[in-house]
């Protein structure tokens, strides 16, 4: 296990960066659509924002369910 010796929180943490990660390649593809296309892409940062939010409640409810799992032992 990592520094939080608790395989739910490593999960959730490792989640997070995975979520970071993913944000910034979709804000930098964002930025080089935005730049190519005059503007027309400047929807994508909205999709990139809704994305990152999905994935984190995502992340949330799995930290969640892996708490209650292992609390019952």
């Amino acid at each position: 296990m990592s520094k939080n010796e608790d395989p739910c929180d490593d999960k959730f943490e490792q989640d997070f960066h995975n979520i970071h990660a993913s944000y910034d390649r979709a804000i930098t593809w964002c930025n080089v659509l935005t730049l190519m296309t005059l503007g027309v892409a400047s929807p994508c940062y909205g999709v990139a924002v809704a994305d990152a939010i999905i994935e984190t409640v995502v992340a949330i409810e799995n930290h969640a369910r892996c708490r209650e799992a292992t609390s019952n032992y």
